[in-house]
């Protein structure tokens, strides 16, 4: 775990420093950015005591739980302002997934450029709870053999079981055939 203590700027440096001893994150890193130019970078409002040792966002939030910071004139996410100030450029139609699954996290280590279709399968979502399900609501196994996709009115794809399309089209059947015995 890295605990982070406020500095008194006596050196100064940035109002944020690492406790003595703790590894993982240098000074450096902290005042300047991936290219060694100096970092401009609210730190008062970063949170950095935290077990898990996410750098929590304590500034403006956005309407979904993320920090947002305004640089030239522009309103971005402060998880994607520091991942490229520290790390590197975020490539084109790549999003930032928070590993440590914590909106307001901006450490950059706890980021990682990833698809849309990652972003979102690695989640907690309905979309993902039904990609990670390995069987159907009847127990049967939703393999290759045994799924279909059907087109849903949404545009997208939906996974369903071939197995309970037979039972459910026999279900039917019958019914209407007793409805018309009786």
């Amino acid at each position: 775990m890295t605990t982070l203590t406020p500095d008194a700027q006596a050196d100064g440096g940035h109002p944020m420093q690492l406790a003595t001893g703790a590894q993982g994150y240098g000074r450096e890193l902290l005042r300047k950015d991936r290219r060694g130019a100096p970092l401009c970078f609210p730190w008062s409002r970063v949170s950095l005591v935290s077990p898990t040792g996410c750098w929590i966002w304590l500034g403006r939030r956005s309407s979904s739980g993320y920090g947002q910071i305004v640089t030239s004139g522009k309103r971005q996410g402060v998880h994607r302002y520091l991942y490229e100030a520290l790390i590197g450029p975020i490539a084109p139609r790549l999003v930032i997934d928070h590993l440590c699954r914590t909106p307001l996290c901006v450490n950059p280590y706890h980021l990682e450029p990833v698809s849309d279709r990652v972003n979102i399968l690695r989640g907690v979502g309905l979309s993902a709870a039904n990609y990670k399900k390995a069987s159907c609501k009847r127990g049967h196994r939703l393999d290759a053999a045994n799924t279909y996709l059907y087109r849903a009115r949404d545009g997208g794809y939906e996974r369903h079981c071939r197995a309970c399309g037979r039972q459910t089209a026999r279900e039917i059947y019958w019914r209407k055939a007793n409805a018309i015995i009786s």
